[in-house]
C-alpha cells in the first residue's frame, strides 16, 4: 500500500506500458454508503488493464469528489481512501475479488488529490485481521474483560497494565451504553521491534454511546501465527 502523487500518474502515461480502460459503475450500495457517509454524489469508477515487462495487472478504480466530510476532517486521507477500497472490496463477489489485482481510491481534499492502491492481498488480509478484532470486541460487550485482556500479545505488551474493565466500564458509565461501533479506516504500517519487522494493522473505529461517540485506533500484528493486540488508543 503506497501513496502514489499526481505527478507520478502523468509520468506513466510516457513509460513502455499498454493500458486499456472503461468506464464500470459502482453498486448501488457502495453508491448509497459514499455518498451518505462523506456526503458527495462526485462518484466515478472504472477499470483497465496495464501491461509491464509482460504482465498484466487488473484494476478497479474509483474517485470521490468533493466532499465536505473529507475537506473538514483532521484525519489522514489514508483514513477515507482505505475506507472506501475496503467497502468496495467487500461488495464484490468471490469472482470478482480474483478479477481484480489493484483497488485504486482517488480522493480530493480542498484541491489536493490523494490516490491509494490496495492489493488484493491487503484487503484480504486486512478483511481477516478485522474480523478477528470484531471477536475482540463482542468479548467486551460481554464484559468478558479477562478472555478479551488475553488478546494482546504478551511479548510486546506489558498487559499488567491492561485494565479493559475500568476503561470501557466508565465510558458505559459517562457516555451511556454503546450502540454500535463502525470502521473508519485503517493503514498497514511496519513496525520494527528487536531487529524482526512487523506488519501491524492500525484501525480506526467510531463507537456510538447514547450521549456521544469516542474515536478508537486498534493495532494487530498481521502476520503472526495467532493474532493479537499490541495498542489501543481511545478518545
Amino acid at each position: 500500500m503506497r501513496i502514489i502523487p499526481i505527478f507520478l500518474l502523468m509520468f506513466g502515461i510516457f513509460s513502455c506500458s499498454e493500458e486499456t480502460q472503461k468506464e464500470m459503475s459502482v453498486s448501488n450500495e457502495i453508491t448509497e454508503y459514499i455518498t451518505k457517509r462523506y456526503q458527495t454524489g462526485d462518484i466515478t469508477s472504472s477499470v483497465r488493464s496495464e501491461t509491464k515487462n509482460e504482465k498484466e495487472e487488473n484494476y478497479f478504480e474509483i474517485k470521490v469528489g468533493k466532499s465536505p466530510v473529507m475537506d473538514n476532517s483532521k484525519s489522514r486521507p489514508q483514513l477515507f481512501t482505505s475506507d472506501i477500497a475496503f467497502r468496495v472490496y467487500c461488495g464484490m463477489d468471490e469472482a470478482a475479488r480474483k478479477k481484480y489485482d489493484i483497488i485504486s481510491v482517488k480522493i480530493t481534499q480542498k484541491n489536493h488529490a490523494t490516490v491509494m492502491r490496495y492489493s488484493n492481498k491487503e484487503l484480504l488480509d486486512a478483511n481477516t485481521n478485522l474480523i478477528w478484532l470484531d471477536k475482540f470486541f463482542r468479548m467486551v460487550e460481554a464484559k468478558d474483560y479477562q478472555k478479551a485482556k488475553e488478546q494482546f500479545n504478551a511479548k510486546l505488551v506489558d498487559t499488567a497494565t491492561v485494565d479493559l474493565k475500568t476503561t470501557y466500564e466508565s465510558l458505559s458509565f459517562s457516555l451511556g451504553n454503546l450502540k454500535n461501533h463502525e470502521l473508519q479506516g485503517f493503514e498497514i504500517v511496519e513496525s520494527k521491534v528487536d531487529s524482526k519487522t512487523y506488519r501491524v494493522l492500525q484501525a480506526s473505529y467510531i463507537s456510538f454511546y447514547e450521549k456521544e461517540y469516542t474515536l478508537s485506533k486498534y493495532a494487530l500484528l498481521m502476520d503472526e501465527p495467532e493474532q493479537k493486540l499490541v495498542n489501543m488508543d481511545i478518545q
